[in-house]
């Protein structure tokens, strides 16, 4: 049975075919969202985006996700509305929404099957073409399109330590190493908040900075792509993509847990990196089975000194470049795309 939540596209949500255990209709904050239906039992929650109030601001759509499970959500957005161009998806896909649509097939397929990461992660990369538009239709399920109004932004991508010290800052400086050598210095940076472990790197296009002071860093620099070791900031609004990384030894995995215990619950349907890993594919395959995640990427120890093929895969599996088809060759740490 599912939640239906309608305001505006009420009328077009009207002829949904489909079981509804409960129906309202309105305006709500995600505040009285959350509360409404923290403790009901229902498969999926389908909302009609004009239902939320302040739906132009991505942070009413976090604190969706950090009260409800953002696998059983849906959001009906108005076709050829904002809410379709690609800033705007991409900004729910970092916080872990991948379920949105502009029609009723679109939401028929999406009760039966959610999407994963891999399923949206080409609105990420479409969100940076350097173009002023384009006629693409960009896939969003298999029965569901929407226009796509591409603009050359800046992508952002932010790593954040899941568990402690699982590597943020060596991570970032690697791959901005490696996307410098592509793009060049200029069209890359690396940025840490409130930290300055950057200085010991002496590489010129990492910068560290404050949290007040990220967004201002970021316009100032001129680059395309950049790269933020968020730390412990609570503010990863100016993030298309967000990575979560875990150190997988069993004394982190435990203090993360002890630390928080709904920690894997958040991290579910989120981009899931294990780094300095030594894991088998059986290791992860048992370690997803037992902690409910979907591990995005596996990373073993490399040496910060030398380049990495690992590091250049990884970004290509992110869509920051753009690597040739190498066939079935795989390099250690792959998985699931």
């Amino acid at each position: 049975m599912n939640i239906l939540i309608t305001n505006n596209l009420e009328k077009e949500l009207s002829s949904l075919d489909v079981d509804i255990i409960k129906h309202i209709s309105g305006t709500y904050s995600t505040k009285e969202i959350v509360d409404m239906f923290r403790n009901f039992f229902y498969n999926k929650m389908i909302i009609d985006v004009t239902a939320i109030d302040g739906n132009n601001d991505i942070r009413n759509y976090q604190s969706l996700v950090e009260g409800l499970d953002a696998d059983k959500l849906i959001l009906f957005l108005p076709e050829g509305s904002d809410y379709c161009k690609a800033n705007f998806l991409s900004n729910l896909i970092s916080i872990g929404i991948y379920n949105f649509t502009t029609n009723l097939e679109g939401i028929k397929y999406l009760l039966k099957k959610s999407n994963s990461y891999s399923d949206v992660s080409h609105i990420q990369k479409l969100g940076g073409t350097n173009a002023e538009s384009t006629n693409e239709a960009v896939t969003v399920s298999q029965s569901t399109t929407m226009e796509q109004v591409v603009q050359d932004t800046t992508i952002v991508y932010g790593i954040r330590n899941a568990t402690d010290h699982a590597g943020a800052t060596t991570l970032t400086y690697m791959m901005v190493k490696e996307l410098s050598k592509i793009y060049g210095t200029d069209k890359v940076l690396g940025l840490e908040i409130d930290k300055s472990d950057f200085k010991y790197f002496k590489q010129k296009n990492l910068l560290s900075t404050t949290a007040n002071n990220a967004r201002q860093a970021i316009g100032q620099s001129g680059a395309k792509y950049v790269i933020i070791d968020l730390n412990k900031s609570t503010d990863s609004s100016m993030c298309n993509v967000i990575i979560y990384l875990i150190e997988p030894s069993i004394v982190r995995l435990n203090k993360m847990i002890d630390r928080n215990k709904l920690v894997l619950e958040k991290l579910k349907n989120k981009m899931v990196i294990l780094n300095k890993s030594l894991l088998s594919n059986k290791d992860v395959n048992d370690l997803e089975y037992e902690s409910g995640l979907k591990i995005f990427y596996n990373i073993p120890p490399l040496n910060d000194r030398k380049n990495n093929e690992i590091i250049v895969d990884f970004l290509g599996r992110i869509n920051l470049i753009q690597k040739p088809n190498d066939g079935d060759k795989k390099i250690f740490g792959l998985f699931r795309r």
